[in-house]
């Protein structure tokens, strides 16, 4: 059983893992027990998990694929493996002139229950590093949180490596926020109640985005949250060696990743590129922190929160057991991450209504 298992989420791109959340993922827990013996730490996982882990380090050969092939494959998995949509929501796709002339999209997500006044909002910034995702990869995760939070969210496709390098993103999420506070009461956002959220990479730009704006002397938004974020480029935390392999997100993607970003012009030192090195954080809002206990970038995220908390800046850190990176990703198939999905939305709801308050 475990070798049928085996063979099946290896097919290609068309096959395998990319379709796995449509049926495999169904089948008996039984069906996935064997994968939990692939590695101690396997047998800490839910045993779907462990398939996932393991079956992925093999098939994930970056050196050989090309990166549109790779964007694709995300693109599916991601559709494949998030949670489903509970309600209706309406989107609204705006294009906007970046100070480099290039078209930036924005998409505004509603769930279509909300009443026309003006509300809290979440500005949304995806994750990929730098590399991955925009805003087809992403509308699942942020439709259903538009709708888990009764709130609309805002989506920014900000420019990707390697066509657009460091620091394209930041300043697209910059100008994005900029059009937001300009014209969110357009679209029944209250200005003054906007959130940022941000996961992986983009918790980077969330962090990096805030302190342009303390820089700048613009609002604030109300708080910030960051779900399993990538703060520290150096990749030199002992997480980053711990869990460098076997865990979904691995050391050779995270270098690649930052290769091609960075493309090497750029410093990891610089705190533009990791913003855990930033000086000044006290500026920064309520930041709540979500890591993984099984990826590479848990060190740095725990780390970044008792600097924060050293500060005054309040601040949650919440370590989730038993998961790796990415869990927004694949809640729809792993029950654990399911779990972390919603106790996010449960702090979110909270703070949210702190600020409208």
């Amino acid at each position: 059983m475990l070798e049928r298992t085996r063979a099946y989420l290896q097919k290609p791109l068309h096959g395998g893992l990319a379709f796995a959340g449509r049926s495999l993922f169904r089948a008996p827990e039984l069906c996935f027990q064997g994968f939990c013996k692939h590695r101690p730490e396997y047998a800490r996982l839910d045993p779907r998990l462990a398939a996932l882990c393991h079956i992925n380090e093999s098939a994930i050969k970056l050196q050989n694929q090309p990166i549109d092939q790779f964007r694709q494959r995300f693109l599916t998995l991601q559709r494949s493996l998030s949670l489903p949509v509970r309600e209706r929501v309406v989107l609204k796709k705006i294009r906007i002139k970046t100070k480099a002339d290039r078209d930036l999209g924005i998409t505004v997500v509603r769930p279509l229950t909300i009443a026309n006044e003006l509300r809290s909002a979440i500005f949304y910034l995806h994750g990929g590093g730098f590399v991955l995702g925009g805003q087809d990869a992403y509308l699942p995760i942020v439709k259903r949180l538009a709708t888990e939070l009764h709130t609309t969210l805002i989506l920014v496709d900000y420019g990707l490596a390697p066509e657009y390098p460091y620091p394209t993103a930041l300043e697209d999420c910059y100008q994005a926020y900029q059009w937001l506070l300009l014209h969110g009461h357009s679209y029944d956002i209250a200005t003054d109640r906007i959130a940022v959220i941000g996961d992986s990479a983009g918790g980077n730009l969330c962090v990096n985005l805030c302190l342009r704006l303390a820089a700048s002397r613009l609002p604030q938004p109300m708080f910030q949250a960051l779900i399993y974020p990538w703060l520290d480029l150096r990749l030199e935390s002992s997480s980053c060696q711990r869990y460098q392999s076997g865990f979904l997100l691995t050391a050779p993607m995270l270098q690649w990743f930052r290769d091609l970003y960075l493309q090497a012009q750029e410093d990891p030192e610089d705190s533009g590129v990791s913003p855990a090195l930033a000086s000044r954080l006290e500026r920064l809002p309520t930041t709540l922190i979500y890591a993984a206990e099984f990826d590479p970038l848990i060190d740095e995220a725990a780390a970044f929160a008792a600097r924060l908390r050293r500060l005054g800046v309040p601040v949650e850190f919440h370590k989730f057991e038993r998961l790796v990176h990415g869990f927004l990703g694949y809640a729809a198939v792993i029950r654990s991450a399911a779990g972390a999905v919603e106790q996010i939305c449960s702090d979110l709801r909270r703070q949210i209504q702190l600020g409208a308050t």
